[in-house]
């Protein structure tokens, strides 16, 4: 009985915490995992990582953003892969590649 209940509310927990993807989200093929990631996602192919990770993404498809704040401001680009905290935070465009640990306009890629 205690099983049963622990695993119901980690199930809970889950569904309170994986941001839009539960919420908010109408398209399919879609993995967020954190607070606020994907907040405002209508596209499709994402995959965003992180507290608010593509928090503001709405049209854009096939990103990547895996780190706290990656691809934050990315509304409709398609095509970027953000890799660390912060990581493309700021960049609005598309087919991008940032490897990077803060909001910066020179990546290590």
């Amino acid at each position: 009985m205690k099983t049963k209940i622990i695993v119901c509310l980690l199930f809970l927990v889950l569904f309170v915490y994986a941001g839009s993807a539960l919420a908010f989200t109408e398209n399919a093929s879609n993995t967020f995992l954190g607070i606020s990631a994907g907040y405002s996602n209508s596209g499709v192919e994402n995959t965003f990582i992180g507290l608010s990770a593509g928090n503001s993404n709405t049209s854009g498809n096939s990103n990547t953003f895996l780190g706290t704040g990656a691809g934050y401001s990315n509304v409709s680009g398609t095509g970027n892969v953000f890799l660390g905290v912060g990581a493309g935070a700021s960049e609005t465009t598309s087919n991008n590649l940032y490897i990077a640990n803060s909001n910066t306009t020179t990546p290590l890629i």
